[in-house]
């Protein structure tokens, strides 16, 4: 049997390879779908398409008997049968179901064609559901009973075990498409892998070494591959085998090493002879990755025309904007005066506008007429800084300080353009706003939380934030309504919490906090200490559609607060923790250590539409938990970067990888665009650190260098659904698909209207 943890102690080859739909061929499946989901909300109503599950087993709603799975990936349907995939590709016009303008449309006129994907020389093994969810599926498709098919259950994975002598092929979805992976253990032959795509018109490769399947509807594409073995960088390449046959030439591998080709979309060194440290990533709507950091190489790469192209002081803040390739810098830019500055978090606004926080020590920083502050304080001083799309000029730059250290720590933009960031002070005489929730300091140390309006000139509000002893706020994300939530740590037992909250008493030493204030950042909504009775840290916060905190960060308290579903309720030494709080602070959605037997650190957190939470951080734990199709499952040493994703309800690690090498490598910053791929940032000090082929920079320059990684992961986590079909109200997109691939002999009706349904429990 076919097991995720077999494949790990064999030591495998991982090919993935993500398999998409040509751009304007084939439309979105969501036109397709006839449930209306404009008032439904996270709780009660059924999700929309996407959350379905990837793949569901085929009891009879699919009349074909030799397929064992299906699955949806926009218009194209898979069957997963013994030893062949047949593709169906749809094109179609829609129309809507009725005259209602709320109504959804549904394909009318449909044209389909079947590639099957025979795999020549093979063993026609029968494919196997892996990772059942937790939820079922139920088809009533037609108008006869008889035909209704309920109780199906859903897949993360199919998988084809023993395909080729040790060899195993899995199939997973991914946001940007249908992904396989072939899993190859030491002394298989990746040589003897062939696909066969019969009834394609013609098969090529593209110039970047993609696959193109030409079809009568439009072209599937296939991404190139990329390979390492134990951490070294392996040429792997699509091979065509004859007129529709490809296979794969991995040159340099000699069949001992595991080989992983995987999910890793690109990663790319940024740096010069000196040291970098990259500490922010965020990504706009294009896919584009902006980053920030620090860097003491006066060889940094800059490009054309932007606000410094020279390193001004000992160290300056870079900020960067990499191509949703990470093939070429956009532009990079120096931003500094004569002293030391340094770049701990960046936010991008819808127009590609990139706002930059951190702190300096220069009076020459540069700043911007008319902004809020122009003058250097003392000491260390927070910048607040807005650069173009182009990185060619400096819309506004400010001080923002007193007299003592002053350190910017996370920053957010709100749709408006207002900037919202947080950070730690010992000065008495920061600059706070009337009303002010605290307007004094009040301990050696104490967080800030301040609002500039989207001038840059000046303050909606400003905050001090803490108690009586040293309180630093580390973490801050903002919400549609302007709700700014913040995350650090605290030593003050009068931390100043909210009646209600889901802690309301410090539990000694050094607790996390988390706290909800209002729009005019002059009340909280809530606020919370959230640890045990040792120390603990939090780092990073995101914030869900349904307004629920996702917070990180380090404990060794034993009994830091953990849920009953959680992944893991023991501490296993320094551990990192996720924790979820519900929407007014009052209670945790979930919590769970993070750990191993080593040192684990979560610096920083992102979620996705789905609710799943992505962390990075770095570990020292050989026996950190990573997934089977993991980029590496091997503890490489030192410290490694690491990437994990939690479920919504945090029971379940979705994907979990390990990444770096010998020397330390850390993640300290990670995003999430709208397809659900993850970006990290963070520093290599590895000169073998994991880069891919074509990625803008793959060789190690200094003693640090700054890194940007984009991996595209499985889908969000299933739900229980309900898909409805010909006969009752129409159909989803799903629905329909499997109908034509059992050459049903009626089109579903139209003018029905949508029917709102409630999940199963």
């Amino acid at each position: 049997m076919f097991s995720a943890r077999s494949v790990v102690r064999t030591g495998n080859v991982l090919l993935s390879i993500a398999l998409l739909l040509a751009a304007g061929i084939l439309r979105d499946a969501g036109s397709g779908s006839a449930v209306d989901r404009s008032s439904q909300g996270p709780s009660d109503r059924l999700a929309p398409a996407a959350f379905a599950p990837p793949f569901v087993e085929n009891l009879g709603q699919v009349r074909n008997a030799e397929v064992a799975y299906t699955s949806l990936s926009g218009r194209l349907v898979a069957g997963y049968a013994r030893g062949a995939v047949d593709l169906v590709l749809m094109d179609a016009r829609d129309v809507a179901i009725s005259e209602d303008p709320s109504a959804r449309v549904l394909p009318t006129e449909v044209r389909r064609l079947l590639i099957r994907v025979a795999f020549e020389g093979s063993v026609p093994v029968a494919p196997v559901g892996l990772d059942e969810r937790p939820g079922r599926s139920h088809y009533f498709l037609g108008d006869n009973p008889t035909g209704w098919r309920t109780g199906i259950r859903g897949f993360d994975r199919v998988a084809y075990a023993g395909l080729y002598e040790g060899v195993d092929l899995v199939y997973r979805s991914d946001p940007s498409g249908l992904k396989y992976e072939f899993h190859i253990r030491p002394g298989a032959d990746p040589d003897r892998i062939i696909l066969r795509y019969e009834g394609a018109e013609e098969i090529r490769l593209d110039p970047v070494g993609g696959l193109v399947v030409r079809t009568g509807l439009g072209a599937l594409r296939d991404s190139p591959p990329t390979a390492h073995a134990s951490g070294r960088e392996i040429a792997c390449t699509f091979a065509l085998r004859g007129p529709q046959a490809v296979g794969f030439d991995c040159e340099g591998w000699d069949g001992s090493d595991p080989l992983v080709i995987d999910p890793l979309l690109y990663s790319t060194l940024l740096g010069g002879a000196d040291e970098d440290i990259a500490r922010g990533i965020a990504v706009d709507s294009a896919g584009n990755a902006y980053v920030t950091g620090t860097t003491w190489s006066a060889d940094f790469p800059t490009t054309p025309g932007v606000v410094e192209a020279d390193l001004s002081g000992q160290t300056d803040v870079f900020v960067a904007k990499l191509n949703p390739s990470g093939t070429s810098l956009l532009y990079a830019t120096f931003l500094g005066g004569g002293g030391h500055e340094e770049g701990y978090a960046i936010d991008v606004d819808a127009d590609g506008n990139a706002f930059i926080t951190g702190y300096t020590t220069s009076p020459a920083f540069p700043t911007t007429r008319g902004a809020f502050d122009v003058s250097y304080n003392n000491n260390e001083d927070i910048f607040a800084a807005k650069l173009n799309p182009s990185g060619t000029a400096l819309l506004y730059s400010t001080f923002l300080g007193g007299r003592a250290l002053d350190v910017g720590h996370s920053i957010a933009v709100d749709s408006a353009g207002a900037a919202y960031l947080t950070g730690y002070t010992n000065s008495t005489n920061f600059p706070t706003t009337f009303g002010a929730l605290r307007g004094v300091l009040d301990g050696a140390h104490d967080g800030v939380v301040v609002k500039l309006d989207p001038s840059g000139s000046d303050l909606a509000y400003a905050t001090y934030l803490g108690g009586s002893s040293s309180d630093f706020s580390l973490g801050l994300r903002v919400d549609a309504a302007g709700h700014a939530f913040v995350a650090g740590s605290t030593l003050s037992f009068d931390f100043p919490t909210t009646a209600g909250s889901f802690a309301q008493t410090s539990n000694g030493s050094y607790d996390a906090f988390v706290a909800k204030l209002d729009p005019s950042g002059t009340a909280f909504v809530y606020s919370t200490y959230l640890g045990g009775r040792h120390s603990d840290q939090g780092n990073g916060v995101a914030v869900d559609a349904a307004g629920n905190a996702v917070v990180v960060g380090n404990t060794v308290s034993r009994n830091f607060p953990t849920t009953p579903n959680a992944y893991d309720r023991s501490l296993n030494g320094l551990d990192g923790f996720v924790a979820k709080l519900d929407p007014d602070g009052s209670d945790l959605v979930y919590s769970t250590y993070l750990g191993g037997v080593s040192l684990v650190y979560a610096y920083a957190v992102a979620v996705d539409a789905a609710g799943d939470a992505f962390v990075t951080g770095s570990t020292r734990a050989m026996d950190f938990p990573t997934t089977s199709d993991a980029h590496d499952v091997t503890y490489n040493g030192e410290f490694d970067a690491f990437l994990t994703e939690f479920s919504p309800d945090g029971g379940r690690i979705l994907y979990s990888t390990f990444f770096g090498a010998l020397q330390d490598d850390i993640g300290f910053a990670v995003a999430v665009d709208a397809a659900g791929n993850a970006y990290l940032a963070g520093m290599a000090s590895s000169d073998s650190f994991p880069t891919t082929p074509g990625a803008y920079d793959p060789s190690f320059h200094g003693r640090n260098d700054a890194f940007v990684a984009k991996f595209t992961l499985g889908p969000p986590p299933g739900v229980s659904t309900i898909w409805i079909a010909a006969g009752l109200v129409g159909a989803t997109a799903l629905a329909v698909a499997l109908w034509f691939i059992a050459r049903r002999g009626r089109r579903p009706p139209a003018g029905r209207k949508p029917l709102r349904l409630r999940k199963d429990r």
